[in-house]
């Protein structure tokens, strides 16, 4: 067996061959040439010898090994599927896949890598992406990133809730919301809480998150519960005896939620990602809010 300190060797002998000689073995690999006695051990004559093949087969082995076999017959030359006692059954009718099957799956292998190693580039890409538009706008990206999770959150709550048709109106309240007031209000709400309370020691993050639910917690709502009164077309009256109905609830179930996000927030997330992190929370979190919003 090869071990798998073959496999740095095979991804070299990889990289020395081009795109199209990945994909072509790949897809039309050489079958098997059917023999009248036996399965060679060595696989056909004449097989290519290119340098992917050479690879796939090396990763096959090192990632499959070879296999101790399947038993196809005995010694008695009794017809097994692969012939009895031809030569090719060992020990006691114990047959080996030949070196063709490790290329194969040597093959599949490989192509696997190559799938993983693309959507990690893919998605490190997009990371770079992100992270480059964030540096450049960051307010407009952190709006962007608030309209995005106010969106879905707001759709998961009336497709998994509501028995209602589907409101557009208060999908565009709630994307709204998020644009204009979350993602611009909290960036300026992070980056001086920030400054002031700079670094990651416990006694920090822990002042960091009573500041957040005590005193932001309860601003927060009152402005979300103000926007959705004033974009349905309720009254000031109606406006004010829904602050006074929810307002509470609204905090108490921030506290369920965000005391331990923030203390992982506070103490690992960089300050130009928090509303990222917070928005990857929040979506789950406007559910309740569109919830108790809409009510």
């Amino acid at each position: 067996m090869v071990r798998c300190s073959a496999l740095p060797a095979a991804l070299v002998a990889l990289g020395s061959s081009s795109c199209t000689a990945f994909v072509t073995p790949l897809v039309t690999r050489v079958p098997v040439a059917p023999s009248t006695t036996s399965m060679s051990l060595k696989g056909p004559a004449g097989r290519s010898s290119s340098p992917i093949n050479k690879a796939a087969s090396v990763v096959g082995k090192a990632l499959f090994g070879r296999p101790g076999g399947v038993k196809m017959g005995n010694n008695n030359n009794d017809g097994g599927m692969m012939g009895g006692g031809n030569g090719n059954i060992n020990n006691g009718g114990q047959g080996s896949f030949d070196d063709n099957e490790e290329e194969g799956r040597g093959m599949d292998a490989l192509a696997m890598l190559g799938v993983l190693a693309t959507v990690k580039d893919g998605a490190g890409g997009a990371w770079d992406a992100y992270n480059s538009a964030l540096a450049d706008k960051p307010i407009l990206v952190k709006a962007c990133t608030s309209f995005v999770g106010f969106s879905i959150g707001d759709f998961l709550a009336q497709k998994g809730t509501s028995k209602e048709s589907f409101s557009y109106a208060r999908l565009a309240r709630m994307a709204a919301f998020g644009f204009l007031f979350h993602g611009t209000i909290s960036h300026f709400f992070y980056n001086a809480l920030d400054s002031a309370l700079p670094g990651t020691a416990a006694m920090t993050v822990i002042q960091k998150v009573i500041i957040d639910q005590v005193f932001w917690a309860p601003i927060f709502t009152l402005i979300f519960f103000t926007w959705i009164g004033v974009t349905s077309g309720a009254s000031p009256s109606e406006i004010v005896a829904k602050v006074k109905s929810d307002l509470v609830q609204g905090v108490v179930g921030s506290w369920t939620v965000w005391p331990l996000a923030h203390t992982i927030n506070f103490k690992f997330v960089p300050t130009e990602q928090r509303l990222l992190y917070i928005n990857s929370i929040q979506i789950f979190y406007n559910v309740f809010l569109s919830i108790i919003g809409s009510k």
